[in-house]
């Protein structure tokens, strides 16, 4: 049996929770099934309705279907406060979209404000008789090789805060091609997901913090150490294009030409959105050519290796490739 609000409740707790329940819903509320949440007769619960009607006036609408006795709060066209059950259901399924880039305590506070919600919206047998639907979501995100961010809950909310407020972080750092520590002066700007890494993107500053040394873009879990230097950062910042191939890994904008043989990879690649300058031009043979402009150079040849011999030959700045696999193409960018 749902729980219901104990018989002991005062009338005035009774009148509140009621109240609540016609603010923030949308469709009618039926007599018996307040009665039944509150715990209490029908003839109490049109009292208390009675009172509020006193005060609300013809905002409290009210009705029957097939005999049953209905109320119903009208907002005038204007929204009504909190969220919706759909509202709850939507927030849900972004739950489960960060789910690889959250912490188990994020987590949980989340859960537990879409169940208290939930409660609100709804009351204790609306809760039980809807709550899995919205706890259940539509969608599940499949993510290979995922971090747990968990153990990083600290230092996420260190530079959620350095973000904010415009701080200046020096940072302990470990790059993933080098063993060697790193100490990094840094002005973070922004978080950016992708392939289920969590990076914060801001500007590397110089010792004295007087000048911007560059972009950087910094693997949130390869973050030992952080400190705060309590120095706001004054400076103009260059900020990443995130309409971008991917994150900037170089300072330099490249142009790439890239020749897809026909296969299943020309309508994979066709599909998609990889970069806001990407142009697509379809060879006679049924093949395509993709041009785009990038600083991410390091992570379009990585693509490109994906496709094995589906790419057939790939150009940066004008200057072909001899060979997409050699680590010596990193010089050109």
């Amino acid at each position: 049996m749902p729980r219901k609000i104990d018989e002991d409740a005062t009338t005035g707790n009774k009148l509140l929770r009621l109240f609540r329940k016609l603010m923030f819903t949308h469709s009618k509320l039926y007599v018996a099934d307040l009665a039944r949440e509150l715990n209490c007769s029908r003839q109490t619960v049109t009292r208390l309705l009675n009172e509020i009607e006193n005060v609300m006036g013809s905002q409290l609408q009210s009705g029957l279907d097939s005999n049953r006795k209905w109320y119903q709060y009208s907002h005038d066209g204007l929204p009504v406060p909190g969220l919706e059950m759909e509202e709850l259901r939507l927030l849900s399924v972004c739950r489960d979209l960060a789910d690889p880039y959250i912490s188990d305590e994020i987590r949980d506070r989340l859960d537990r404000f879409i169940i208290d919600t939930t409660v609100a919206l709804l009351g204790d047998d609306g809760f039980a008789r809807d709550y899995q639907k919205i706890l259940a979501p539509d969608y599940r995100f499949s993510s290979k090789g995922t971090l747990d961010y968990t153990p990083h809950a600290a230092t996420i909310a260190t530079l959620e805060n350095a973000i904010r407020n415009g701080t200046i972080l020096k940072i302990t750092y470990s790059s993933q091609n080098s063993s060697a520590v790193k100490e990094i002066i840094f002005a973070p700007r922004r978080f950016v997901c992708q392939s289920g890494t969590l990076y914060v993107i801001g500007s590397s500053l110089t010792g004295d913090m007087s000048a911007i040394e560059k972009l950087r873009s910094l693997a949130v879990h390869r973050i030992s150490r952080l400190e705060d230097t309590g120095q706001k950062c004054q400076l103009p910042q260059p900020d990443a294009d995130l309409g971008d191939f991917g994150l900037p890994w170089s300072s330099r904008l490249c142009t790439f030409v890239i020749t897809f043989r026909p296969s299943s990879a020309v309508a994979y690649v066709k599909e998609r959105m990889w970069c806001s300058t990407q142009e697509f031009r379809d060879l006679p043979d049924g093949g395509l050519e993709l041009t785009l402009k990038t600083k991410s150079g390091p992570e379009v040849i990585s693509w490109c290796r994906g496709f094995g011999d589906c790419v057939t030959s790939v150009t940066i700045n004008g200057q072909k490739v001899a060979n997409i696999m050699s680590n010596d193409i990193f010089r050109q960018m």
